[in-house]
Order: C-alpha cells, then structure tokens, then sequence
C-alpha cells in the first residue's frame, strides 16, 4: 500500500539534496583522519573523535533499518554497540551511502518509520537527523581540521530546524546556547553557538 504524502510540494526534493551533500561530505572528513588522532578530544567533551564516527555512524546505520521497518529493540541491540571494528572509515562510507540510498527509495519520506522517541514520518526523521549530523560534521571539522566547508544549503536547512526545537537543552544532548556573533550569522557558526559550541574553538 502507497503511503499518501502529505507534504508540501518540493520537501522532498529539499531533503534529498541535503542529505545527499551532507552525508559524503561526512564520509569525505572521516576518510582524512590521521591515525594518531582517533583517541583525540572533540567539541563532545565526553567523547574522543573514535567516539564521535561512532556515534555518527551508529545514527547513519539505523537510517535502512528504520526505513525497512526494522523494530527498535533490534536496532537499539545492533548499534548501541561499537560499530566502527577494525575499519571506521569504510563502516562510515558505507553507512552514508546506505542511508541516502534509504532515504531516497519511493515513499521512504512519507511513511511512519520506529525510532527510539516515537513514530516519526521519514522527511521529519529526514530533517532532524540532517540537523544532528550537520552540528557533528561541525565537531569532527575541529578535532580534525582539514579545510572542508560544507554547502550554504546544508548549513541552512540545519538552522532551520533548530530554529522549531523549543528547548534543546532540556533533551539533555546540548548545552546552553552561546552569543553569536553579527558576523557568524547565518553560517554553521551560528549553529555551533546555538548548540552551546564556541565558534572557532578548538579542542
């Protein structure tokens, strides 16, 4: 049975490019970690920057499970775990092709979909996960500087949806957030000072 959409016209289209930008571009900065640095801090205070891949991969790898329907007890099972092995950076080129990929099948976006906080229908699930990740390609970018930007439309479609959270301190992942500058306005900057990240600051 089709999953009817009840979206409005081009949202689709709009995630779809995000995603497809963002998630290489994730890919691309993992690939270019040095070999000395995986034990290295990050902007995650508790987290190394293995820790870090891990998690980003883990949110990655539960896209095609959550698509296919998978239930969440088995996903929370299959990557609650260390997902990385032996070979972070082929786990994690992986994992973002399968999850565009995912993403991308006819009526992926418009169907509910099982995610450890409830039912979510894909293009929210979409946006917000393309938010999350768009702040820690900002972490990874710091811990392992390399030079890369990412697409002005990438970065805004992460402060949009930030810009709907009533109160993201409260879901315990971010601290409170930091003045930002005139000049950072706009730019994944901004988004580092709203999740209570210092702009610029390195580990």
């Amino acid at each position: 049975m089709m999953n009817r959409c009840f979206h409005p016209p081009g949202s689709h289209l709009a995630v779809l490019v995000v995603v497809r930008d963002l998630f290489p571009a994730i890919a691309e900065l993992v690939e270019e970690i040095a070999a000395d640095a995986w034990e290295g801090p990050t902007p995650c205070s508790q987290w190394t920057v293995r820790d870090l891949v891990a998690h980003i991969a883990g949110e990655l790898l539960w896209v095609p499970a959550a698509v296919a329907g998978e239930e969440v007890a088995r996903s929370t099972r299959r990557f609650s775990t260390d997902v990385l092995g032996a070979n972070p950076k082929g786990v994690v080129a992986h994992a973002a092709e399968a999850a565009v990929r995912s993403l991308a099948r006819p009526g992926a976006l418009d169907r509910q979909l099982r995610l450890p906080y409830g039912l979510r229908d894909g293009l929210g699930y979409a946006r917000e996960l393309a938010a999350d990740l768009t702040v820690h390609w900002w972490d990874l970018s710091q811990a392992c500087p390399s030079g890369a930007e990412l697409p002005e439309r990438v970065v805004a479609s992460a402060l949009a949806q930030f810009s709907e959270y009533r109160d993201i301190v409260a879901s315990g992942h971010f601290s409170p957030p930091l003045p930002c500058p005139a000049g950072d306005l706009g730019t994944i900057r901004e988004l580092a000072a709203r999740t209570g990240r210092h702009p610029g600051n390195r580990p």
